[in-house]
């Protein structure tokens, strides 16, 4: 597998330069998980609690370019 780029949305595109490599989609969609996990722990996910999308997409090019070859969708209701 090529390497990929985690870029991850929330109403700006905060867009992955450096990119990973990953064996294959199993590893992609671990790596996806894993990293927007890290970014709802550091508190980087925003306006969640809006009920605004937050996304974090994969990409086999930089900047959030190119084909998107997953995407993990969150959205939060309730604690208002």
């Amino acid at each position: 597998m090529p390497l990929l780029y985690f870029n991850f949305e929330n109403g700006n595109i905060h867009p992955d330069n450096d990119g990973v490599d990953v064996l294959d989609m199993q590893a992609a969609r671990d790596e996806a998980v894993r990293t927007l996990g890290d970014a709802l722990r550091d508190g980087e996910v925003g306006h969640l609690w809006d009920e605004k999308l937050c996304r974090l997409f994969v990409t086999d090019q930089p900047n959030g370019k190119g084909k998107v070859h997953l995407a993990l969708h969150l959205t939060a209701t309730g604690g208002k």
